[in-house]
């Protein structure tokens, strides 16, 4: 059974013109919800980059692949440079098949 990381793991920050998105652990439905309430109410409507943090990321259930959806979506709306960093293997193939990949400019895993 995949269980939700907790809010204080993954999280979501914007400072000044950038935002940042974590994603620790199996992220499931509640972390989702809660991160994707957070980037709508404090991103605003154009940053210049969004950095996706994926590196501490093992597994994104359907809710948090629609909320990754929406920050991307937004950010990208905004004309924001988007970066996923850290991405495995597995992750890849996940946002590949949702579409994903094509929003963003990504890097590899970090420390593998």
């Amino acid at each position: 059974m995949v269980q939700d990381a907790t809010d204080t793991d993954s999280s979501f920050s914007v400072n000044h013109a950038s935002a940042r998105l974590v994603l620790v652990g199996d992220v499931g439905h509640e972390v989702a919800d809660s991160l994707k309430e957070q980037a709508s109410l404090q991103m605003p409507t154009q940053v210049d980059e969004l950095v996706v943090d994926l590196s501490a990321c093992r597994f994104l259930e359907p809710a948090a692949v629609d909320m990754l959806s929406s920050v991307l979506g937004r950010a990208d709306a905004g004309g924001a440079h988007i970066s996923l960093q850290g991405m495995s293997a597995n992750l890849r193939v996940i946002l590949g098949i949702a579409g994903l990949l094509d929003l963003a400019e990504s890097s590899g895993p970090q420390g593998d």
